[in-house]
This record gives C-alpha cells, structure tokens and sequence, in this order.
C-alpha cells in the first residue's frame, strides 16, 4: 500500500489589471507583504505560513508612467478569512 499525500498552498490571487506592476496591500495582517510584485499584470501571494483570523484589506495596482511617475488604481476593500491550519487526521483501523 503506497500513501501519496500532495498540499497545495493557498494564494491570494486578483485579476490581471492592463500594465500593473505592483501591488499595494494595506490593513492586513503583519505576515502579509505590503507590496507584491505582479505577475502578468496579476496579484500573487502564497498564504502557505498564514495565520487563522479574518482581516479587511485594501488593494490598489500601481504602474510606473514615464511621465508622472508611480501611478496606482483606487484601493478595492476586501475580506480575507483564514480559516484554521490545524485538523485531526481521521484514523485508519483495519481489522481482520
């Protein structure tokens, strides 16, 4: 009997804005960056050391203009919930 066990970290994701090349984020938690770096014009951000708790974020994607230099979207306010990192594994009995 082989047991696989495969985990996928959760990420913070928004859609792809024409030309960002950064993210600001404000009023989350501490281990969240305050600054991301887009990902074709995407925010990305691993959650995988999150801590549980809910927290309102805002968000704005920024872009450098060559004329007037940085340049952001006006901010989006959301919820982030992170539910619980730990769980009881069920257990598995087998009996002849």
């Amino acid at each position: 009997m082989f047991v696989v066990s495969a985990q996928a970290a959760p990420f913070l994701v928004s859609n792809a804005q024409t030309g960002a090349t950064t993210y600001q984020i404000t009023g989350g938690p501490s281990w969240l960056p305050s600054t991301v770096t887009a990902t074709n014009g995407a925010m990305r951000v691993d959650l995988s050391n999150y801590v549980a708790g809910t927290w309102t974020l805002k968000a704005k994607a920024c872009k450098t203009d060559p004329n007037f230099g940085p340049v952001c979207s006006p901010e989006g306010t959301f919820t982030l919930t992170c539910p619980s990192n730990t769980f009881t594994a069920p257990i598995l009995s087998i009996e002849k």
